[in-house]
């Protein structure tokens, strides 16, 4: 994962954006009807392979565009990232170090490491988390993969790679309170974001809406468990769908708000330019 990964994904998205904005209804119902990964590397994104384990969302409650009134972009409604964690699982007190390190393995960014869009074939969910956990022959596990390089700083301008490095740090902190401390997991699932800046003094850096749920689907097992025969370890995180079968885990959505087309369409460029250009607390798409 790099900086050149997020310019991939962006400008992949500012085409959906000025297509969307030149034929409405038609991309609308192509949004609505295709799988939004698939779409998004349609449009040129590359990174989709290194990004399975954060599923993007695309609504129609983006800002408008009003620069008589106000200079630019507007609107109440906010993008989000909506971050899935185990803050309920049953692990001894004993075992929590080594579990938190092993799911940090897992999940280092919101981004996560690999494999984790459900799939239907078990086999293939399967063959993937052992490939994760480098059970499979000629693979590397979780950090090793020299998939997940972090290449590139980015633009101070346009937002870098470093706050997402640091943003996977704090789930882990925030993961790692939430497991001793009730009061702590019953509020970052109500507000996150003030959750974490009273417990953890996190402000975040993005004007984005911070998401927090329960993944029930993870599960830590402390002895060898029937899903992964021949695994090393005695120790390890697997999920499981609702009939109890391995699954892949379970991912993090990114959900963005389409901006509105503009009225006038001949501010369609300028509009769109200024949209890729608010700043760095916009990583994604700017002002969404």
């Amino acid at each position: 994962m790099s900086a050149d990964d997020l310019l991939s994904f962006r400008t992949a998205y500012l085409r959906i954006v000025a297509r969307y904005w030149a034929d409405p209804a038609n991309m609308v119902g192509a949004v609505r009807r295709q799988d939004i990964n698939e779409l998004i590397r349609s449009f040129g994104a590359n990174h989709l392979p290194k990004w399975d384990g954060l599923l993007v969302e695309l609504s129609e409650n983006g800002p408008e565009w009003d620069p008589s009134l106000t200079g630019g972009w507007f609107g109440n409604t906010m993008s989000s990232i909506i971050i899935r964690l185990p803050l309920y699982a049953e692990i001894a007190v004993n075992d929590r170090a080594i579990a938190l390190a092993d799911y940090y393995r897992w999940k280092p960014t919101l981004f996560s490491a690999r494999g984790a869009i459900p799939s239907t074939d078990k086999e293939d969910a399967k063959k993937l988390v052992r490939e994760q956990l480098g059970l499979e022959p000629g693979t590397k596990s979780g950090m090793e993969s020299d998939e997940f390089g972090t290449g590139g700083s980015g633009s101070e301008s346009l937002g870098g790679w470093e706050p997402f490095l640091d943003f996977g740090g704090v789930m882990i902190r925030a993961l790692a309170v939430a497991w001793k401390d009730n009061n702590f997991r019953e509020r970052v699932q109500q507000d996150a974001l003030p959750a974490l800046q009273s417990w953890l003094g996190y402000n975040s850096p993005w004007n984005m809406k911070i998401v927090i749920e329960r993944d029930d689907r993870a599960h830590w097992f402390r002895k060898p468990d029937p899903h992964l025969d021949g695994a090393a370890d005695d120790a390890r995180w697997v999920w499981l769908d609702d009939a109890g079968s391995l699954c892949l885990p379970t991912p993090n959505i990114l959900r963005l708000e389409l901006p509105k087309p503009p009225k006038d369409a001949e501010s369609h460029a300028i509009a769109l330019a200024a949209y890729n250009n608010t700043g760095p607390t916009h990583p994604f798409t700017c002002c969404a």
